[in-house]
This record gives structure tokens, C-alpha cells and sequence, in this order.
């Protein structure tokens, strides 16, 4: 499998699934737009270790959830590598996710669907006219375990939209090789913030009997965005270990 010459702008790279899927890009060959909203010297962190891997990485401050901004990193990855080829969605936002639906405010719901369902939209309308210029593209959404266990209202209709829009953009530009799809991941070993520590027996919940690796994670989404998947789009694929099965 190969991204040679292929461009992939992935945001919220700096750590955990996103910076797995730069730096698996990465070694496929891709030049990689490492996107941040704010955490620069992560994000640098990143470019380099993509930069030994003897590929090619810029670093796009950008917050998704803000149009002008997202319209400025697309031109930006422009100049530098010609288009962007592959979009990854990985950026989120978790706000009021632990409180019960009545306490949460408005300001949370919003501040979720602003980074998940706005920025999509932000992000694919500016990278699809040189997908379909060139009649190829790859546009991956990263959801969650979560969303299907219906916990966090915000959350949960913010990665549910996910999947309706990648329905819709799988059907709208599928004829000019664009594909779409979704990703669920389930519990997986990454960093996390002290406050959001995993219970011990967590991975007994889990019927492979262990935490997903950021690093299989990745390669099966590279496989997604690559020239070698030509016929799956339209779909949200789980990969949780067995942990939630939709019928």
C-alpha cells in the first residue's frame, strides 16, 4: 500500500489517534497538513518525527471550527503540496459530556457541535473542489463508542450528524472518486486527562480482552484513504474490539 504523492490534511494531530494516523500516513509516503487549534509545539513534535520518516509535514493552526480559518489552512496546504487529497476529522469537542442532559448549557451544546458537525462541514467544502478536480479523494470521520451508548446528548447527535453527512457526500461524489467514510473507535491506549482515567477492570468489558492500539487504528484508516480501498464508502465501520455491536 502506497500515498505517495498523495496529500493528507488530518486535524487534531498533535496526539493520540490523529498523530497515529500522520505518522502511519506518513510512512505510506503521504505529505501530511499537521493540524492544531492551539498547541503548536505539539504539533511541531509531530512534523519532526514525520520529517525522519522521510516524508514531507507543515504544521496549520487552525481552529475547524472557524470558516476563515479552515479556508485559509486549505489554501495554505495549497501552495505547499499542490491540494489536499485525504481529509481525517479527528479534532472533538467533549464539553459538558459528564453532566446529566438538564444541567448542561447551551454554550456546551454548541461549543460540541461547532468543532464536530460545523467543522466537518467547514473542512469538506474546502477540500472537495480539488478532490473532484482530480477525481480522486478520501474523506475519513473519526466518531466514538460513545455516541452508541447514548450518554452524552451533545455528543451523541454531533457524531450521529457524522454519519448522515458522510452518507450524504458518499452518494453526492462517489462518481467522481471521492470516498467517505466513518470510523468508530473504541476504548483505546491513549493519553488522557487525569479526570477521564479508565476504570481497571475496563478491559474486561472489551470481548478481545484488551485496549485498542492506536497504531492498528491507524493502519486500517490509511487502508481507508488510500488507492487500494476503491469500493467501501458510505459506511461507519467499528473498531472497538467487539465492545459495542449494532445489530
Amino acid at each position: 500500500m502506497s500515498l505517495a504523492g498523495k496529500t493528507a490534511l488530518i486535524t487534531g494531530a498533535g496526539q493520540n489517534l490523529g498523530k497515529a494516523m500522520a505518522l502511519e500516513m506518513a510512512r505510506q509516503g503521504a505529505n501530511i497538513v499537521v493540524n492544531t487549534r492551539s498547541n503548536v509545539a505539539q504539533a511541531e513534535a509531530v512534523q519532526r518525527e514525520i520529517e525522519a520518516l522521510g516524508a514531507r509535514a507543515m504544521v496549520a493552526l487552525a481552529d475547524v471550527g472557524d470558516e476563515a480559518q479552515v479556508q485559509r489552512m486549505a489554501r495554505n496546504a495549497t501552495q505547499v503540496f499542490g491540494g489536499v487529497d485525504i481529509l481525517v476529522c479527528s479534532a472533538a469537542n467533549r464539553g459538558g459530556h459528564d453532566k446529566e442532559y438538564t444541567d448542561s448549557t447551551i454554550e456546551e451544546w454548541r461549543a460540541v457541535h461547532r468543532v464536530i458537525l460545523e467543522g466537518a462541514f467547514f473542512l469538506t467544502r474546502a477540500v472537495l473542489p480539488h478532490m473532484t478536480s482530480k477525481q480522486w479523494g478520501r474523506i475519513l470521520f473519526l466518531s466514538g463508542y460513545g455516541p452508541f451508548n447514548h450518554k452524552a446528548a451533545a455528543l451523541s447527535t454531533a457524531k450521529f450528524g457524522l454519519n448522515g453527512l458522510c452518507e450524504a457526500l458518499a452518494r453526492g461524489y462517489g462518481a467522481h472518486g471521492v470516498l467517505v467514510n466513518v470510523l468508530s473507535p473504541g476504548v483505546m491506549e491513549t493519553v488522557r486527562d487525569p479526570s477521564r482515567q479508565l476504570r481497571p477492570d475496563r478491559t474486561s468489558q472489551i470481548p478481545v480482552g484488551h485496549l485498542g492500539s492506536p497504531q492498528d487504528f491507524a493502519k486500517f484508516a490509511a487502508f481507508l484513504c488510500s488507492p487500494e480501498n476503491s469500493f467501501v464508502t458510505g459506511e461507519t465501520i467499528m473498531v472497538n474490539g467487539g465492545q459495542v455491536m449494532p445489530a
